[in-house]
């Protein structure tokens, strides 16, 4: 590709992602592009890259500066990156597709609570709010009356992960 592109849609050529640098702390985050044109597409926002380049923020948990970078990431650059992201994404999903069987109370008795507690540590540091994981482990640790189930605690942690620009399985939403 041969200069900006148009609309997210171009990304799809070069396989790419969007790359966002912070100017002002640094930051760099490395955005999936499926990810992007779903959630803008449902927000009913603008694919166009003018458009897109111009709402990006910082991604930082401490800086929400509008005066980033914005580039495309082609896969076969930056692996060391891509490989990290692939495998933040397998650590994701595998934690969430437990505490998503965990959520209900006809399986509950089918997980173990070492698998519960290993997949909520899993995803302590993609989540970044330990409030919501420690919320869904005392929700899941005492027992519920009947009728009730764990899946706004479930959602509240898919919510955050979503915020914080990680893909989540749309069967998990």
């Amino acid at each position: 590709m041969v200069g900006d592109p148009k609309t997210l849609h171009d990304l799809a050529r070069v396989d790419g992602a969007v790359h966002v640098r912070c100017r002002v702390c640094g930051h760099v985050e490395l955005k999936d592009r499926k990810e992007m044109i779903r959630g803008r597409l449902f927000a009913r926002l603008s694919c166009d890259w003018e458009v897109v380049c111009r709402d990006q923020r910082c991604g930082s948990a401490k800086c929400d500066s509008a005066d980033v970078r914005v580039s495309v990431a082609p896969y076969s650059q930056d692996m060391d990156v891509l490989k990290r992201r692939r495998g933040a994404m397998i650590t994701i999903g595998l934690a969430l597709h437990i505490l998503h069987r965990s959520s209900y109370s006809g399986t509950r008795a089918e997980i173990p609570v070492e698998a519960v507690r290993l997949a909520l540590r899993a995803l302590h540091p993609f989540v970044g709010d330990r409030s919501l994981l420690e919320r869904y482990w005392a929700d899941y640790s005492r027992q519920l009356p009947q009728g009730e189930s764990l899946t706004y605690a479930f959602g509240w942690i898919v919510q955050r992960l979503v915020a914080r620009g990680y893909s989540v399985p749309g069967e998990m939403r």
